[in-house]
């Protein structure tokens, strides 16, 4: 089966910010997009920086 990739647009990175800020869990952010809990662990992780100057 192939894997299909696809990045986050601007306001699913934004959805992610503030669902985490209100403590949501990887698995419920996941669920609101329809994506795997560990996506969202990698967008977290690679843009860690953004934001903060």
């Amino acid at each position: 089966m192939e894997k299909r990739y696809r990045h986050f647009d601007h306001k699913e990175r934004t959805l992610i910010y503030w669902w985490q800020k209100e403590y949501l869990s990887l698995r419920e952010i996941g669920r609101h997009l329809r994506c795997s809990h560990t996506s969202i662990s990698r967008e977290l992780q690679r843009n860690l920086w953004c934001g903060q100057h």
